[in-house]
This record gives C-alpha cells, sequence and structure tokens, in this order.
C-alpha cells in the first residue's frame, strides 16, 4: 500500500520534462506512462491509479455521499466491495470516515481490516477493540504505556478462572517470577491493582480486589497483596515452579470457587523471563509451598492473616486472632471465660486436702493445676483461663477456712465448756477446805 500511495503522489505533484496535458493522453486513448501537467485538476468520478490488480483510487461523490475517499483494492478485491477486502479513509463534510457508502460516518478503519477506532460525532463513545462501547472510552484487552510497554491503564486481561463447583482444574495466578540469585540483574516486579470479576452483585456475586507489590532483586523476594474491598478475602502467597523458573504465585480458590475474569492494572517489570501476570492451571505446576501467610495492614508494625488473625510487632500470631509483641496499655479489658469455677462449691466436688495439696508443692515446686514458671515462660498465660483457675484456687482456700473455722468453733466451745467445769471444780474444793 506504501508503494501505491508513494505512486499517487509522484503522479499527481509531479511536472517533469516528459509532463503531458490530460487532453493528450485522453485523445492517445486515455493511458500514458508519463507525467501529466494538469495545473489543477477536477475529477467528476473516480480517478484510479494502478494496473487493475492491485491499485488507489481516489473517488469523489461516490454513492451519492458528499465525501472524497482515498481506497486501497489488494489483490482479489473489489473497489466498489468494502467487505471484499478494500480499505477507505473517507472525508465526509462531518468528519472522518468509512469510504464504503454505508452508515459509517465517523469511523476510521486501518488499511488492514483488523483493528478500528470508532472517532464520535456528537456525543457518541469511543471504542478501541470494540464496535459498541458502553462508555464515553472502552478499551478491550488493556493499554500498554511507556516504550517498554510495562504500564497497563486500563485492566490488562489474564482470562478466566475455572468454576471448581462444576468440577474444573483450580488455576494460579502468577504474579511474578522469583529472583534466584543475588545479584543485581534480572530484577523483576509488580505494582498495581488485581481484581477478580464475577458479575453484578445485585445477582449475589462477590467481587474481589488486591492491592499488589512485588520487588524481585538481588535475594530479596517482597510480596504484599492486600484486600481492598469488605468482600475481598485475604489470600497466601504461593510459591510455584512453572517451566523451571519459581514464581510468586495466588490461589484463584482462595477467592472464589466460580469462575470469573482476572485483571490487572498497574506497573510491572521482568527482566528474567519478559512474562506478564498470568493464570495456569493447578496441574501445570511443581514445588507448590506457601511463601507468606500473611500480609501487611499497616507497614510491617501490623499484619493480617488468611485466617483474620492479626499480628503487632510479628508475623506470626500462632493461632491467635490478636498477638502482640510489646506491652500494652488499656483502661479497661475484658474477658470472658468458660467454665466459670462455681462447681467448686457443689456438693460433689472432690476438694483436695490441704495434705494433698502441700504434697504436690512439694513435688512439684507450685499449685496443682496451676502452671510451672517455665510453662509460662513458653507459652504465656491465658487471662481468662488463670482468672478462672486462681478464683477455683480461692474458692478451694474458703472451702478449707470455714472447715477450719468450724473446727475452731468447736475447739472454743470445748473450751468455754472446760473452763466452766474448771470453774465448779474449783468452787467445790473451796467449800471443802471450809469444812476443815
Amino acid at each position: 500500500m506504501r508503494k501505491q500511495l508513494l505512486l499517487l503522489v509522484a503522479m499527481v505533484g509531479f511536472n517533469g520534462a516528459f509532463a503531458q496535458t490530460l487532453q493528450t493522453v485522453t485523445d492517445n486513448g486515455n493511458t500514458t506512462t508519463n507525467a501529466i501537467n494538469t495545473g489543477s485538476l477536477t475529477v467528476s468520478g473516480n480517478l484510479k491509479f494502478g494496473n487493475g490488480t492491485e491499485a488507489v483510487s481516489v473517488r469523489s461523490g461516490w454513492l451519492t455521499y458528499n465525501h472524497l475517499a482515498l481506497t486501497y483494492k489488494p489483490k482479489g478485491s473489489s473497489f466498489d466491495n468494502q467487505n471484499s477486502g478494500a480499505r477507505s479513509v473517507a472525508l465526509f463534510n462531518s468528519g472522518l470516515g468509512r469510504g464504503d457508502g454505508t452508515s459509517l460516518s465517523g469511523r476510521v478503519f486501518e488499511y488492514d481490516g483488523l483493528h478500528m477506532n470508532l472517532l464520535p460525532e456528537g456525543y457518541g463513545n469511543v471504542g478501541i477493540g470494540t464496535t459498541t462501547p458502553a462508555t464515553k472510552l472502552e478499551v478491550k484487552s488493556g493499554v500498554d504505556m511507556i516504550l517498554t510497554s510495562s504500564t497497563f491503564v486500563t485492566p490488562y486481561n489474564l482470562g478466566m478462572t475455572s468454576d471448581i463447583g462444576q468440577g474444573y482444574t483450580p488455576h494460579y495466578i502468577l504474579l511474578s517470577p522469583m529472583i534466584v540469585s543475588g545479584v543485581a540483574n534480572p530484577q523483576a516486579g509488580l505494582s498495581g491493582t488485581l481484581s477478580l470479576y464475577r458479575g453484578t452483585t445485585s445477582a449475589g456475586n462477590i467481587n474481589a480486589e488486591y492491592r499488589v507489590i512485588i520487588q524481585a532483586a538481588y535475594s530479596n523476594n517482597y510480596v504484599s497483596v492486600v484486600p481492598l474491598t469488605d468482600n475481598t478475602v485475604s489470600v497466601n502467597v504461593y510459591k510455584v515452579t512453572y517451566n523451571n523458573q519459581a514464581y510468586l504465585a495466588i490461589k484463584t480458590a482462595e477467592i472464589t470457587g466460580s469462575g470469573g475474569r482476572v485483571t490487572f492494572r498497574g506497573d510491572w517489570w521482568n527482566a528474567i523471563d519478559g512474562t506478564k501476570p498470568q493464570l495456569v492451571y493447578e496441574t501445570q505446576l511443581s514445588d507448590v509451598s506457601i511463601y507468606k501467610s500473611y500480609q501487611s495492614v499497616h507497614g510491617t508494625s501490623m499484619v493480617a492473616t488468611k485466617d483474620g488473625n492479626i499480628g503487632i510487632g510479628t508475623n506470626d500470631p500462632k493461632g491467635y486472632k490478636l498477638a502482640v509483641v510489646g506491652k500494652i496499655r488499656a483502661t479497661e479489658i475484658k474477658v470472658e471465660a468458660t467454665p466459670w469455677p462455681d462447681y467448686v462449691f457443689m456438693p460433689n466436688y472432690n476438694l483436695p486436702s490441704l495434705q494433698e495439696t502441700e504434697q504436690h508443692i512439694k513435688e512439684k515446686g507450685h499449685l496443682p493445676g496451676i502452671p510451672s514458671a517455665e510453662e509460662v515462660k513458653n507459652n504465656g498465660v491465658d487471662l481468662g483461663e488463670m482468672n478462672a483457675k486462681l478464683l477455683q484456687k480461692i474458692e478451694e482456700l474458703t472451702l478449707h477456712l470455714i472447715e477450719q473455722n468450724k473446727q475452731l468453733q468447736t475447739k472454743t466451745d470445748e473450751i468455754i465448756e472446760l473452763r466452766e467445769h474448771y470453774k465448779k471444780i474449783e468452787s467445790q474444793l473451796t467449800e471443802l477446805k471450809k469444812l476443815k
């Protein structure tokens, strides 16, 4: 096509030594191999250049439309049939458009016929990769920016995930290759938003969105995958091997068991193997293991696990909903503990004797049912459980005190009785002495 366009320019614009007038050409049978000196040229109808097999046509007023069309006709196509392979750019009084006479004013087709750009008239929409744009600008399959094509300003489509509920093989999302050596290059990374779209929420669908940051360089593989919406669940980050390359990945089954479209919007760079984020089947992977089971909530000072556990000052909450390495200060803490040891006062409770308690202390060095100092050092103390145990010991001690008080009262009564008896004896002895 480029050659034909150059031929058109040369034939229209060149005034050489062999130039002829248009009248001379007409008188000689309408054909010539020399340049034509036209001055100004008025054409009513069509003006064609070429050998009939491949040609370029300048058309005026075609099919009663008020436009000028420049048409390229590849071999085997027809000037009069746009669908046969001929491609036109038309200049209408309303703007640029397709030059085949159909009602497509306002569109420009590339010469290969595979892509199109819709230039709107009035308040129309613009579509790239679609003939039915639903918004002011709709782009299918994402947009690469910068000379390195390393930025997706609109979502890059990774594809559809498997519907596990229907028995299909689960997918993993390969985010970025991992660094395997401690050198500066190659490097890889990712920074942007990863989305999984199931459908409209009014139909009961749950869509997920994550902020993803990855930096693989030197011997470090930093990764952060943080949920951005209320309905987005936390996920593990996996280390997997795909085509003999280690990757950081997430498992789509941890997000949803149903199928959904996965897209990425943001920056990526990959000097390791050049791959973009992609979907692969679980069966294509090997050496699958959890690389990171928590995600940063507030820098490195607070993290959250997939199970919803929070760690402050630690990356491993050890199964607790809240784990804190450091001091905590509060004006009030409420702990709900069960069972509460009111059972100590039940008639069938087996109250340890003081002799049994004494023997346990001699053997173990701590009260029965109370953890040792070594256990507390290694495992910490459950506040609710420990308060219950301490209350149990207090209640047991209270029962012993009550029993001892009963015994003491009995002894006291016996002493009073003995005193009264002694007084009587003493009085009788006094009387006996008087008789003497």
